[in-house]
């Protein structure tokens, strides 16, 4: 039998949600980017995903036409674990700074996808992106008795943790969203073993709460919400360090507690997990809103698979 051909594929990692002026606590999420020329088959991605060990892996083939500044692409995007998914915030906005870095010019991406229609992607300036997410209705409290299944997985996950320390459970569209409560034990100094949470429903669990008091200080920003996010069925590790498809979920859970702010204005949040990152967030009315963040550009490589 002969054997099988293999391709080979050149990539670029980008690190999204950070800059090149960022601390080293908040280098960002980063995603393997495949520019090609036409598309591969999901085999192909899932293998490339795996292989790559990346939070996301992003494959974008261009649609002829457009112009210097609007050009149109369809994207993929697979896991570490070689699962193809339907939406990934962090992998769309490394996409676009990529993209963008390589054509000065660019104002506007349209990524087609095969779930969400076109999303838009805005060119804010350089290394500096949007794009165009779904975004959801408030999440719900969830009753009894699977509420008390949940707080079970949360303790084995937190330990020494007790159900005072969650103000709610929610579930939205894509995940069950935890307000993490307690003031002495900051969310961002929380050990958690993601495995422990792979049997509570829906994708995953993004725990968030109230930034302290003291959070905004030297004149840091003061960000309207802290975000963890744990992806145990389809993350490497379970710990996904910024996720921006969450907030489609975690935007809506904000909304309807904090006071309001004017049309346009961004909300920000500050992803506090081992890698952290800033995230932009300006709803658009009509279930959409605008997902912002910076980009690097690390380094390039080439993959045989």
């Amino acid at each position: 039998m002969p054997a099988l051909s293999s391709i080979r594929l050149p990539y670029f990692i980008v690190n999204a949600f950070t800059s090149s002026k960022s601390t080293p606590t908040k280098l960002g999420n980063p995603a393997a980017v495949f520019l090609l020329e036409e598309p591969i088959s999901e085999e192909q991605m899932s293998a490339a995903g795996v292989l790559m060990q990346q939070p996301m892996c992003c494959f974008v083939v261009p649609i002829p036409g457009g112009t210097k500044e609007v050009k149109d692409y369809k994207i993929w995007w697979a896991t570490a674990t070689g699962q193809i998914v339907p939406l990934c915030g962090h992998g769309s906005i490394a996409t676009s700074v990529l993209l963008s870095s390589q054509n000065p010019s660019l104002r506007l991406i349209n990524y087609h996808t095969q779930s969400h229609g076109i999303l838009p992607s805005n060119i804010l300036s350089p290394l500096y992106a949007d794009v165009t997410f779904p975004l959801h209705d408030t999440p719900t409290s969830i009753p009894e008795p699977e509420r008390s299944q949940i707080l079970e997985c949360l303790f084995k996950a937190i330990p020494n943790s007790k159900e005072d320390d969650f103000a709610s459970i929610s579930r939205g569209k894509f995940d069950t969203v935890v307000e993490w409560s307690d003031t002495e034990r900051p969310l961002s100094s929380l050990e958690v073993v993601g495995e422990e949470l792979l049997t509570v429903g829906a994708r995953g669990v993004c725990l968030v709460s109230h930034p302290p008091a003291t959070s905004a200080t030297n004149g840091e920003e003061r960000p309207d919400f802290l975000v963890r996010v744990f992806h145990p069925k389809t993350c490497v590790p379970p710990e996904d360090q910024v996720c921006g498809s969450a907030h489609s979920d975690v935007l809506p859970f904000f909304l309807s507690k904090l006071p309001s702010k004017a049309t346009g204005e961004e909300w920000i949040s500050h992803h506090v997990g081992s890698r952290g990152g800033r995230l932009g967030l300006v709803p658009l009315g009509e279930g959409r809103f605008s997902l912002r963040g910076e980009g690097v550009v690390d380094r390039e490589g080439e993959i045989e698979i």
